[in-house]
């Protein structure tokens, strides 16, 4: 008699829980509803392809472990194409985030990216100080999102490791880089009959020391090179051993259209550096614009010119070029003066914008020097390098994980802080991007060098690992400021708890343990059916 209640029992719960797997099934499956939620168990691939299917339904990140890297990249991007990205943090999420510019240059701007959480409108005072005690005060406004980021102009005073400390009220963030030495600057000017914009943007840079070369184009593949002045040779393309600087200025449409053009974009495009087109257009295309009408914008490195009492004659660009990705100078019409864009692994700046004026109409010649400077060193900051190594600051005991672009060596060592040399093994993933990682045990910097030639025995520095004391912020905290300032909404764990939707998981859609207990009881009840048999 108690077996037959037991086995009865068994198989009323195996009705039950057949019965739960079904609704909760239905309930989990065809829920009338394109909202998808992800959490740290999701497989990265899963919630790649969630993205890339362009959907546009709401996405949520859901969990008490924040997300790696990778998918929070992946759920910022979805947040930047328009789609409604929601991280479930818990607690109150930062404030403040600052990240460090990437190789920054002694004595040369440099940009933070600093990300401000707040009140859509509200204006946050910030508070800048670097290394050197030298203390700078900005405001930022929060836009409609809760999350604005923005680009802060820094200028290291020193070689070695430099530190910026921000400030928001209680919050405050740090970012730590190392600054390479100042290297002097080449500039190849190349065009056809030299103008006045010309002639002041060659004096413009000469007297800041950087070396500038003009090659005047003379047709028939002929060019004639000079330096400081003096003309060295006359020259021809066919077969020349071309000899680019780290920034290369295009002047005039027909120094576009010739060989060295096509050399120049070319070397942009695949070894880096900066290429400056100057595109006035022609007479019958200009048109006077007054200083106080233009509207400064771009990179936080640019130095923009004053607004003065003066007209300047200026040809819009065009717009419908694939180039033109960050305005820097537009008219009150809203037409493109000056344009910024990456192109490949260098950099490119289009100017329609006539800036002499600046000096004999404005008698700004202090400025308009600093105009061009920091638009030079701009484009110079492209990948000019062999290679070029990239990485986050890391903490002791921790792996400290880099990137090699360009071309690999074949040694890479690292110094430690104590005086310890290790040679750090390298994983190519391409022919021009390599891995390398290693654990420190000290904080500070530790300089990584390289030996790129099999029978080169010296080592050339190549940057260095930055390693601190608790300047890393919490995963949760960078995943907020980067999802938040892609256009995310950020919410706490508690508020989200009611949000329903289909879960993206690596692995089945259905609790394993409701197949495990009917399994289970299953398998009672035939063991009871089995004793019986036998009694």
């Amino acid at each position: 008699m108690r077996a037959d209640t037991f086995v009865s029992a068994a198989r009323a719960i195996s009705a039950i829980a057949l019965l739960a797997l079904v609704v909760l099934g239905v309930r989990r499956d065809d829920r009338p509803t394109d909202e998808r939620v992800v959490d740290h168990r999701s497989a990265v691939d899963a919630v790649a392809e969630l993205v890339a299917e362009g959907g546009s339904g709401p996405v949520t990140y859901r969990d008490s472990v924040p997300p790696d890297r990778r998918t929070a990249t992946l759920l910022a991007s979805a947040a930047a194409e328009g789609r409604e990205v929601t991280l479930a943090v818990p607690g109150v999420p930062p404030r403040l985030g600052v990240t460090a510019p990437r190789a920054p240059v002694a004595r040369r701007r440099s940009a933070l990216r600093v990300r401000v959480r707040g009140e859509a409108g509200e204006r946050v005072p910030i508070s800048l100080e670097d290394g050197s005690g030298q203390l700078d005060t900005l405001s930022v406004v929060v836009g409609a999102t809760g999350v604005t980021v923005a680009d802060v102009a820094v200028e290291p005073a020193r070689e070695g490791l430099e530190r910026w400390t921000l400030s928001a009220g209680a919050d405050s963030a740090q970012a730590m880089a190392w600054v390479r030495p100042p290297d002097p600057l080449r500039v190849l000017v190349v065009t056809d009959a030299p103008g006045w914009e010309t002639r002041y943007l060659v004096r413009a840079l000469e007297s800041r020391g950087i070396g500038v070369s003009v090659r005047q184009e003379l047709g028939r593949d002929l060019a004639v090179l000079s330096e400081g002045g003096e003309t060295i040779r006359e020259i021809g393309s066919a077969g020349e051993a071309f000899d680019p600087g780290d920034v290369d200025v295009i002047v005039s449409a027909a120094a576009r259209g010739s060989a060295a053009h096509r050399d120049l974009d070319r070397w942009v495009r695949e070894s880096g550096g900066g290429l400056l087109l100057l595109e006035p257009g022609d007479e019958g295309d200009r048109g006077r614009t007054r200083a106080d009408e233009l509207t400064w914008s771009g990179p936080a490195e640019f130095l923009p010119l004053p607004t003065l009492d003066l007209d300047t004659d200026a040809a819009p660009l065009s717009t419908d070029r694939a180039s033109i990705d960050t305005p820097v100078a537009t008219d009150r019409a809203g037409g493109v003066l000056v344009a910024a864009s990456l192109r490949g692994r260098g950099r490119v700046l289009r100017s329609g914008l006539i800036t002499w004026p600046w000096i004999l109409g404005g008698g700004a010649p202090e400025a308009h020097t600093e105009w061009w400077v920091s638009v030079v060193e701009w484009l110079a900051d492209g990948m000019t390098d062999d290679a070029l190594l990239a990485g986050s600051a890391a903490q002791p005991r921790t792996v400290w994980r880099g990137r090699i672009d360009g071309r690999l060596p074949t040694v890479v060592t690292v110094d430690h802080p104590d005086g310890l040399r290790n040679d750090l093994g390298l994983r190519a993933t391409a022919v021009d991007r390599g891995y390398l990682s290693f654990v420190p045990t000290t904080a500070g910097a530790h300089p990584i060098e390289l030996r790129s030639e099999t029978g080169d025995s010296t080592m050339h520095p190549l940057g260095a690992a930055v390693v601190a004391l608790g300047t890393d912020r919490p995963g949760w905290a960078e995943a907020a400021l980067e999802i938040g300032g892609a256009g995310g909404r950020i919410m706490t764990i508690t508020q989200a708890a009611a949000l329903g939707g289909r879960r993206v998981d690596a692995g089945p859609d259905r609790a394993p343990w409701i197949f495990l207990l009917l399994s289970l009881l299953m398998g009672a009840g035939w063991a009871v059916r089995r004793v019986r048999g036998l009694a």
